[in-house]
């Protein structure tokens, strides 16, 4: 340590103390009695002060809500996990130790964690952060008792405390909560960023800046990890190290290979050796001890090569790319047809006072007749009930030889006026026109209708107003004007299917040679890892995904219908296996055959701390797993076997123990508390894998 903080004096929440000596200094300070417990006296005074004042408890904290965080009087701060656990062993408050505070009627609280889980408090003394509501009088809400010096305690509703343990764990299961012992709780509110609690001890505010005093550059396995400083201590002593996630800051390692002098490098292009595949963080220290300054957590990423993809994936990416085929082909043919037919209709005539058209009726049942428009604006500005576009337009419209209904050789009138399909005959502005156009920035409205039912002949169309004037017309075949309605959605549909068609080919070009790699390597679609490394790789994998998974589960709201219904067609067995892990169901069916397969079996038994056999033991022989099997006594306690092939009755014969060795469940009372711990952590995951990577 630096010079300065050679020594320096104790308070009872020092979590460096001993216990034993901690518990006494406890009883001294609150003992009025003794001198210690007395306001201290000043060198330069001879006599003692003439009234004694009581001991006076600092003020009540003012309690408001917000973000907090919870610091034991081991010094550590309590963090909610992403998948529902509570450690209480974190040395600083970061993102994950601050929990939204919420005030409730008769002096109760509720804390909800930074995964968006509420605390609750198990009637077993267990405690969880995994409830996605905090209902009035549950096992989420929480009465506060104020012990004064921003010291509080927390009560359950099944009358428990809430107790700190030195091993990092918390428990809910105590029945009083003695001065100065471990159900005391440092109350830490959220401060602006370059303030500090006033209990804080060994760290140092944070930067004003929103900027990420620490940014992670590059962090792949394989390479260097590369980092930026951003707010680097002014100190000449300061420096930076790198520890796994969970390490104390204590255990800083060589100079050079995990901690390095801030004199010493680029702070804008910081790097330290390569590191495996997990969690990590940097850790930035202002002096010569371990004032920590700044810290990031970060992961160690598996860097991805081009390899086959997984045989399950390819298969039920070509089959979404085979459906997504068939469908583009069914909306181009029908999007053709409408597209073609569409794109022969259009106005006749555009801009004229006058036009002729000369009819053949194929058919003999008579044309649909001619749609025509004027320029105009609809409304009845002068209030006389009409629409002022047509209030002074007069059109004629003369066919011969005859309409359908008429004597042969007979001329007449065979315009009216029709702004709106049904009802329309007059130009009343009651009718709103139903078909208006604007064509190269000139507002067209429909008028009316010519020659309805005309037979063979010839039509001639004209337009003026009431001086003589010519009025411009805009004419269409109704029959063309059909085929308008059908060129948009013939468009679109030949659009979509266009993409859709291109995107499937593109699709099973990509994946067919993955798919011919992924059949030619892979036996079956368990995948049996080849070797150690690929299995030790596949677990850091499975376990990235997993996190991801819980984070995600813990932050969204409820799941739409659409949303359930996707996720049950790609996961099927997603929500039960969720709603395992979240009431704490066994898992063991859901991770039963990763046992079966040696090496993977091998990572999971290295994950839990056991041994794998030894140079004199090989305990991997035909011996059929049908769990995780682990010597519990002897020469080989800790030490696990796995196998394919053999029978139950096959296992080594014990020689002086009944349960030499036997199954392992987490529940197993005889397991050892530290393999438990890495079990409760590791299960979920496993359980996960049934299916992210479904077994055969």
């Amino acid at each position: 340590p630096h010079e300065s903080d050679k020594y320096r004096p104790w308070n009872r929440y020092d979590p460096d103390i001993p216990a034993h000596i901690r518990k006494k200094l406890i009883e001294l300070e609150d003992d009025d009695t003794t001198s210690i417990g007395q306001p201290p006296r000043t060198e330069t005074s001879r006599y003692p002060p003439a009234v004694t004042e009581p001991h006076i408890e600092a003020p009540s904290i003012d309690i408001v809500e917000g973000k907090i965080a919870l610091k034991s009087v081991h010094g550590k701060y309590l963090s909610a996990q992403p998948d529902g656990r509570a450690e209480w062993n974190r040395d600083i408050a970061s993102e994950w130790e601050y929990f939204h505070l919420e005030k409730r009627q008769g002096g109760k609280i509720t804390l909800k964690g930074a995964h968006g889980m509420y605390v609750s408090a198990q009637a077993d003394g267990g405690v969880q952060i995994n409830r996605q509501a905090a209902p009035p009088t549950g096992w989420e809400e929480f009465t506060l008792e104020d012990r004064g010096n921003n010291v509080i305690c927390l009560k359950s509703v099944h009358g428990k405390y809430l107790s700190a343990q030195m091993d990092g764990t918390a428990q809910w299961n105590r029945d009083s909560a003695p001065k100065g012992g471990w159900e005391e709780i440092r109350f830490v509110p959220q401060v602006a960023q370059n303030q500090e609690p006033a209990t804080a001890q060994n760290q140092e505010p944070k930067p004003t800046s929103r900027e990420e005093s620490i940014e992670i550059l590059e962090a792949v396995v394989g390479k260097p990890v590369r980092f930026k400083i951003n707010n680097r201590p002014s100190s000449n002593d300061a420096w930076v190290g790198i520890y796994p996630q969970n390490a104390s800051d204590q255990d800083h390692g060589a100079q050079n290979k995990r901690w390095k002098w801030l004199r010493d490098i680029d702070v804008n292009n910081a790097s330290f050796p390569k590191q495996a595949v997990g969690s990590h963080s940097i850790r930035v220290f202002s002096d010569g001890g371990h004032t920590l300054h700044e810290r990031k957590d970060f992961t160690v990423h598996k860097m991805f090569k081009a390899e086959p993809l997984d045989p399950v994936v390819v298969k039920s990416i070509r089959k979404k790319a085979w459906t997504g085929l068939a469908i583009g082909l069914l909306l181009l043919a029908p999007g053709n047809l409408l597209l073609v037919f569409g794109l022969l209709g259009g106005f006749d005539y555009e801009a004229v006072s006058s036009a002729t058209f000369e009819i053949e009726d194929a058919d003999g049942q008579g044309v649909s007749g001619f749609v025509i428009f004027i320029e105009g604006e609809t409304g009845d500005f002068d209030g006389n009930g009409f629409h002022d576009f047509c209030e002074n337009v007069v059109i004629s419209a003369n066919h011969t030889p005859y309409p359908s209904e008429n004597l042969p050789d007979e001329s007449r009138e065979v315009f009216y006026t029709e702004i709106v399909d049904e009802g329309g005959e007059v130009c009343g502005s009651h009718h709103y026109p139903e078909k208006r156009i604007e064509l190269d920035g000139t507002r067209l409205v429909k008028i009316g209708r010519a020659c309805d039912s005309c037979k063979n002949g010839t039509i001639t169309i004209t337009a003026q107003n009431q001086e003589g004037d010519e009025v411009l017309m805009w004419i269409k075949n109704e029959e063309n004007y059909v085929k308008l309605g059908m060129l948009i959605p013939g468009a679109i549909m030949m659009t979509i299917g266009a993409l859709t068609v291109i995107g499937s080919l593109g699709i099973l070009a990509k994946t067919r040679q993955s798919h011919g790699r992924s059949q030619a390597t892979s036996a079956d679609s368990n995948h049996i890892t080849e070797n150690l490394s690929d299995a030790e790789n596949w677990f850091a994998e499975l376990v990235k995904e997993s996190e991801a998974i819980a984070l995600q589960i813990s932050t969204r709201g409820p799941l739409s219908h659409h949303e359930r219904v996707s996720e049950q067609m790609d996961f099927p067995d997603k929500a039960e296996i969720e709603q395992d892990i979240l009431e704490g169901k066994r898992l063991k069916k859901w991770y039963a055959h990763l046992l079966r397969d040696p090496l993977k079996a091998k990572v999971i038994a290295r994950e839990l701390g056991l041994e794998i056999g030894s140079s004199r033991y090989g305990f991997e022989g035909d011996w059929k797993s049908k769990g995780l099997f682990a010597y519990k006594s002897g020469k080989y306690a800790g030490q696990a076997y796995f196998g394919l092939g053999g029978e139950g009755s096959e296992l080594l014969d014990p020689l002086d123990d009944e349960e030499k060795y036997r199954p392992w469940d987490y529940r197993d009372s005889s397991i050892p508390k530290e393999v438990q711990e890495r079990w409760l952590i590791i299960e979920p995951h496993l359980a996960r894998s049934y299916y992210l990577n479904p077994p055969k």
